[in-house]
């Protein structure tokens, strides 16, 4: 299956020993018109750089579930 989603969001945070995590946000829609959303999570910025705001990816799930929860 594959879901084309679109980055929505960029956020970084601080754990309580201030290390910075950085999260990017995609959403999409399956072929059934179902919503999907996943996180991107890690340490360094350039995370920010290969998934910047507005841009389009194409997921590809292998294996799927017959429903995304």
């Amino acid at each position: 299956m594959e879901v084309d989603s679109k980055v929505v969001e960029h956020r970084k945070t601080e754990t309580a020993d201030k290390v910075p995590r950085y999260t990017v946000l995609l959403k999409g829609l399956t072929v059934e018109a179902q919503e999907i959303r996943l996180s991107i999570k890690g340490d360094k910025e350039d995370l920010f750089k290969k998934y910047p705001l507005k841009t389009e990816h194409t997921i590809k799930v292998h294996n799927p579930q017959t429903k995304l929860t």
